[in-house]
């Protein structure tokens, strides 16, 4: 999928079907280890972060016979759009749209032609560092908030499956899940090469501590690994 867009360079003045544009996210968020998004919640998601934007929109038949609505979006609006992933979702979705729209310089034939091509490319320069820097705050945000409400706590977990943190905590070592280093857990190098679990610095008591989360794809791993047998 990713390879159908880096093949043809497109302006920023061309359009990209937010289907197109949720396959692409589909594939590095299944590589991240993450939850694939339906098509009608993605379609949500566009219309809500492209409120007063102007976009056209149709409505597509799926293969199963139900319907989509789906819009058809600049390469700044897919940016957009890409912005409510995680930070290594977004990061791989951003790098392929940037290499799309990389424009493929034409050679000038006379110093006019050269003059004019320089000057439409300083402004497209212009532009482009523009439009990050109004970005700038959005990703920041993101970064901070959104990343970590895609985490889960060991307590919240084991509350969700009758456990105490404790008894979850036990059974994730003895599956080789983590190990405990002095009086810390610590996920096996594995577990978080899978994206089912990250270590965040949160604050306690004015000092900085390293803590174990748990991803939304680890959540569902472990569950589907001890269900009711864990309790």
């Amino acid at each position: 999928m990713s390879n159908l867009i880096l093949n043809s360079k497109v302006d920023a003045s061309e359009l990209l079907s937010s289907l197109t544009l949720l396959d692409l996210i589909n594939e590095k968020r299944v590589s991240n280890g993450e939850q694939p998004i339906r098509r009608n919640d993605f379609a949500e998601r566009v219309f809500d972060e492209l409120e007063g934007e102007h976009y056209e929109s149709f409505v597509v038949k799926n293969p199963n016979g139900t319907v989509s609505w789906v819009a058809s979006l600049t390469l700044d609006q897919c940016m957009l759009v890409s912005m409510r992933e995680s930070k290594a979702v977004r990061r791989d979705v951003l790098a392929i749209l940037k290499e799309a729209r990389t424009p493929v310089f034409a050679i000038p034939v006379t110093f006019s032609e050269a003059l004019m091509l320089a000057s439409r490319q300083a402004e497209q320069i212009e532009e482009q560092q523009t439009a990050l820097l109004l970005a700038a705050p959005k990703v920041e945000h993101f970064d901070k908030y959104v990343a970590r409400d895609n985490l889960r706590s060991l307590t919240d977990v084991a509350k969700s499956m009758g456990l105490s943190a404790v008894k979850l905590g036990r059974l994730l070592r003895e599956h080789g899940m983590a190990f405990k280093r002095t009086d810390k857990m610590v996920w096996m190098q594995w577990f978080v090469d899978k994206g089912y679990g990250v270590i965040k610095q949160v604050a306690a008591n004015d000092k900085d501590r390293d803590q174990p989360f748990i991803t939304n794809a680890g959540d569902a791993y472990i569950k589907a690994q001890f269900g009711e047998r864990a309790a």
